[in-house]
């Protein structure tokens, strides 16, 4: 990967993109929480979005208006996992606006496990206070 090349990443995802941490509820009582953390970037020009998957790797979708308001948009997508921090971790350099969501992310990874494994009471509080920290950031514009 070329400085020029994560660096424009870090500006498209500053301004187009979005450093995320979901969460869904499992309907199952016995079950944890299950977050996902992800990067987005969303954009109606396919000629970026496969820009970034061509240079990046990660998913792409199209995702047409169903209302016929607006124009089709395009998304990329990457799940940032304990084994897949490489890409997040060359961009923070270059990140103005989304730096503090990036590092939360990266502290957020580092709490996962392996699968079938039983998420103790504070690995999960953990995560959930992660969760939260990062909602909150994405709220406001408060990343010095």
């Amino acid at each position: 990967m070329t400085k020029q090349n994560l660096s424009y990443l870090a500006g498209i995802i500053d301004g187009e993109g979005s450093i995320n941490i979901s969460l869904t509820k499992s309907r199952q009582e016995n079950r944890s929480p299950e977050y996902r953390a992800r990067l987005y970037v969303v954009n109606t020009e396919p000629v970026l979005i496969e820009w970034i998957k061509t240079r990046f790797g990660g998913l792409t979708y199209k995702r047409p208006d169903k209302v016929g308001k607006w124009r089709t948009r395009y998304e990329w997508v990457l799940p940032v996992t304990k084994n897949n921090t490489l890409l997040l971790r060359q961009i923070i350099p270059y990140l103005v606006i989304k730096k503090k969501q990036a590092k939360n992310m990266l502290e957020f990874v580092a709490s996962t496990q392996s699968m079938g494994k039983k998420l103790t009471k504070e690995i999960l509080a953990k995560r959930q206070k992660l969760f939260e920290k990062n909602r909150i950031l994405n709220l406001g514009s408060n990343n010095d």
